[in-house]
């Protein structure tokens, strides 16, 4: 009996922590996705330097481990 309970209290909090993470980054993937998606087109420095910075993130986010 002890073994089970131990197990399920050990793993059921970090199970939801796990989900919680991968809904937020999931939402942050989204947000920058859409971000990307209004970026000016324009070929200037600063919409170049903006674009690159979302893109950089993106790619964070997308490796950060869950």
């Amino acid at each position: 009996v002890a073994v089970p309970s131990a197990l399920i209290f050990v793993f059921l909090p970090t199970w939801t922590i796990r989900q919680n993470i991968r809904r937020e980054k999931a939402l942050l993937m989204s947000l920058i996705n859409d971000e990307i998606q209004q970026a000016s087109t324009e070929l200037d420095a600063q919409c170049l330097l903006r674009m690159n910075g979302l893109i950089e993130r993106r790619e964070q986010v997308r490796h950060l481990r869950t």
